[in-house]
């Protein structure tokens, strides 16, 4: 589903293949065990792997913001070789290839012109 729905509004579904959505990342970088679009502060537990696991990004983050560069682990980005760090729902960090397929990105944005003004796009 996506987030930003207000009370009331059906939720979309994203495309299959999507994954992370914009924001999602925030209860990890905030150390917060709560999902951003809740009105309760805290509605969900996390085990210890979780904890350890948002405590790295909280580093990354931080070192970013203080020093101007993440941890080591985030290798520089150099145009020959496009790598991002990826974080995985299995709390992993790796270093995976830039390939530049949008096409995900064309999906959504197909579905929201088809939403809001049907098959007169």
């Amino acid at each position: 589903t996506r987030p930003g729905s207000r009370p009331g509004q059906a939720r979309k579904k994203w495309p299959v293949g999507s994954s992370g959505l914009h924001a999602s990342e925030l209860p990890f970088v905030f150390g917060t065990e709560s999902d951003y679009r809740s009105m309760n502060p805290i509605n969900c537990t996390w085990d210890n792997q979780t904890r350890i696991y948002s405590n790295k990004i909280i580093s990354h983050w931080t070192n970013m913001a203080a020093y101007g560069k993440p941890l080591e682990l985030w290798k520089k980005y150099h145009p020959s070789t496009p790598k991002f760090l990826q974080l995985t729902p299995y709390h992993e960090f790796s270093m995976e290839s830039w390939n530049n397929d949008c096409t995900i990105f064309d999906k959504i944005e197909q579905d929201d012109l088809f939403e809001m003004f049907g098959s007169d796009i």
